[in-house]
């Protein structure tokens, strides 16, 4: 069931790149992502931290989404699943570490 919605992300993401009508649909939806992720960490993390720090941690997630989505479709091992939850937990504690929030 997650491996076909993750296949079916990875083809939408694929075809807009080459055409241009998908392509405005995912960069909508990527700049809506991003707005929600940047309001969800600021409301988490200290009040200390600036903006285009929280700007910069929401990035960094984004990006390490993406690449997770990647790693999930093109692997197929039975714990693979559970690998990449403790990778993002380690990621999500790497980020907080820097923030003082955990």
């Amino acid at each position: 069931k997650h491996s076909e919605f993750l296949r079916a992300q990875v083809v939408f993401v694929t075809k807009a790149i080459f055409d241009p009508r998908l392509r405005r649909r995912l960069a909508a939806s990527t700049l809506q992502m991003h707005r929600v992720v940047v309001q969800e960490l600021a409301a988490r993390l200290p009040k200390s931290l600036k903006a285009s720090e929280i700007d910069a941690m929401a990035r960094m997630a984004e990006m390490t989404l993406d690449g997770l989505m990647i790693a999930l479709v093109m692997r197929k091992g039975s714990n693979e699943l559970a690998e990449s939850k403790r990778a993002w937990a380690s990621f999500v504690d790497l980020l907080l570490s820097r923030t003082g929030a955990t």
